[in-house]
């Protein structure tokens, strides 16, 4: 199988290669290079590779890194590094006790000891000291916060019960539903009960009282129903008030008599009457005549 599908990679590329010869086949331009390219392509190494300029970049770029990287190397070899670095001597006093701190044993000062145990005993340190500050902090925090809440008989219940015996949420729901029903139509009875024990008046049938006063309207129909609602009633109504001030004006039979001046006083007056002003009109003219005489 490996062998089948390398000769098919190299026969897709032998294909790949003659259709790239018929495309450059098929551009019949030839730049013309002067001599001073042709000098500068002699003068490259890589003048002997065949390949294009973009196929021999990279491996270009490679080559320079690789020269640039070995002139450094040589140069640090070459140049000892003159750093040294300063302890202070409280760093120094720390490193000190540190080291005498283990006492005549393996990790005495003679033989210090190794890095990694050293850096996991600074390790667990800061983890039980950083342990100890939360403790404290959320002790400070609960000293603070002085809330505390009462939970009713309800709340402890379901708090007890939450695993419900292992059954699903499904059945848990179901069983809920019932039981909720069964609250719902118990208080349903006792509401019944309740209404039962009220008073309840003897209401009279209006299809007798219909039948003695006003028999028609038991065999109108809708239409006339609401017809007789609409008109008939209002103009009944009407009439009836008409009737009332009527028998209200013969109940009273006093007629005044009205004079002449009385009459001529109540009759209803034009604009032009009502806007006229023949005293104030005579008043200015007279006070306009004597500023003339002055």
């Amino acid at each position: 199988l490996h062998r089948e599908a390398s000769a098919r990679a190299a026969s897709r590329e032998r294909s790949a290669a003659e259709v790239a010869r018929m495309e450059m086949e098929c551009f019949p331009f030839a730049p013309q290079i002067n001599p001073t390219s042709e000098t500068l392509l002699a003068l490259n190494s890589s003048a002997q590779d065949p390949r294009p300029v973009h196929q021999r970049l990279a491996d270009a770029q490679r080559h320079r890194l690789q020269r640039k990287e070995e002139l450094r190397l040589r140069l640090e070899a070459e140049q000892p590094t003159p750093f040294r670095p300063s302890i202070n001597p409280v760093s120094e006093a720390i490193t000190q006790a540190a080291l005498a701190a283990g006492g005549g044993g393996p990790f005495s000062s003679a033989s210090p000891p190794p890095v990694a145990h050293r850096l996991a005993c600074e390790a667990s340190a800061l983890a039980e000291r950083k342990a100890q500050r939360e403790a404290q902090a959320l002790h400070e925090e609960a000293q603070q916060c002085t809330f505390a809440p009462k939970v009713d008989g309800i709340s402890a219940r379901l708090a007890e019960g939450a695993d419900n015996g292992g059954r699903s949420v499904f059945r848990r729901l179901d069983s809920w539903a019932t039981n909720r029903e069964e609250r719902r139509q118990h208080r349903h009875a006792l509401a019944e009960t309740e209404q039962a024990k009220l008073f309840r008046p003897r209401v009279s049938d209006a299809t007798d009282i219909l039948l003695t006063a006003r028999p028609g309207r038991l065999r109108e129909t809708e239409s006339q129903r609401i017809d007789r609602l609409a008109y008939a009633d209002a103009a009944r109504k009407s009439a009836q008030l008409d009737d009332a001030r009527q028998a209200e004006a013969e109940a009273h039979p006093f007629r005044p008599r009205i004079d002449a001046i009385s009459a001529r006083l109540a009759r209803p007056k034009t604009d032009d009457e009502m806007v006229a002003d023949a005293r104030g009109r005579a008043r200015r003219e007279a006070a306009a005549a004597a500023e003339e005489e002055e």
